[in-house]
């Protein structure tokens, strides 16, 4: 049986170039586990690392999203590959107590990006480049008007003024939909924490969108579950 380790590179681009192709005879991810859960597929791909081209198949899209949001389509192409690479190869690591694949995956997701601009490229302005704002689930309108506005370029200028880590506990919070204790795994960091660096930025831009207005923090009880 191969080892995680031995599908890298090439395993990686296989599954890039087939993702988008239906109904597949044969090969990775041949959408045999539509009724099988995120951790019944990894728990398999542990001893099976084919398996793993399923969440390959789920989360692809959703990551490269991710990626073309903060850096850009041509970046993004490339440490999409590197997220799903590394992942590969913790799927043995893999905790189902501690969160979910979704998180999992954002967080490698988080640190390949830190890598990438530790190594020297600046990141273009995510928010220059987020879609036309869409619906938010009417149980999760904490402060949707903010919310759905952060999702279009207008923010760009109070965004750049925010902690850099304030600001990418918003983006993944508002823009990537990922709940407070998502946000948390995905820095490693406590979900008090988080609580206070989105409140903390949400203060911040409210403040440069209509500076006439009292900064406030959210009441107590409205969060978001998780």
């Amino acid at each position: 049986m191969p080892r995680c380790t031995e599908y890298t590179e090439d395993w990686i681009d296989e599954q890039r170039n087939r993702s988008g192709v239906e109904n597949r005879s044969n090969g990775i991810g041949q959408h045999l586990y539509v009724s099988a859960t995120d951790d019944d597929i990894m728990t398999g791909a542990v001893s099976n690392p084919t398996q793993f081209g399923e969440i390959f198949d789920r989360y692809y899209a959703t990551i490269h999203a991710y990626l073309t949001r903060r850096l850009g389509r041509s970046s993004a192409d490339d440490l999409t590959g590197e997220v799903f690479r590394v992942a590969l190869g913790a799927v043995a690591r893999y905790d189902p107590t501690r969160s979910g694949v979704r998180p999992w995956l954002y967080g490698i997701a988080h640190n390949v990006l830190r890598r990438h601009l530790r190594d020297g490229e600046r990141a273009e302005r995510a928010w220059a480049r987020l879609p036309t704002p869409v619906s938010i689930d009417a149980a999760e309108q904490l402060d949707d008007d903010l919310d759905a506005r952060l999702r279009t370029a207008v923010l760009h200028q109070a965004l750049d003024r925010l902690l850099p880590a304030d600001r990418e506990a918003l983006i993944l919070f508002a823009v990537e939909q990922l709940s407070y204790s998502e946000v948390a795994a995905v820095m490693d960091t406590p979900i008090g924490t988080v609580r206070s660096r989105i409140s903390r930025a949400r203060s911040q831009v409210r403040d440069h969108l209509d500076p006439n207005v009292i900064s406030t923090t959210e009441p107590e009880g409205a969060t978001r579950h998780g």
